[in-house]
């Protein structure tokens, strides 16, 4: 549900998935999202890359348990990653 309402919001979003079920992943690709990526510190890397080492600009953690939310931690962005106030 979630990667359906961020594809309605803008599709210019990249969606990123990460689960450990590869079997959830292929469903996270059939509903939307541009990436699904295995659970672990590949994964962190991947979403660094992709962001040019800035991180995500929006994270989604709807499992909440202590190593999602540490994931979540590692590839958001520094203070929100918003425009900068030139």
């Amino acid at each position: 549900m979630t990667i359906q309402i961020l594809r309605a919001l803008s599709t210019a979003t990249t969606v990123v998935a990460v689960d450990t079920d590869a079997g959830k992943l292929e469903t996270a690709q059939r509903m939307g999202a541009d990436e699904a990526l295995l659970s672990g510190d590949e994964a962190i890397e991947r979403i660094m890359d992709m962001t040019a080492r800035q991180g995500a600009q929006l994270v989604l953690d709807m499992v909440g348990t202590n190593p999602t939310l540490r994931m979540a931690a590692q590839v958001a962005r520094m203070l929100g990653g918003g425009p900068s106030p030139n």
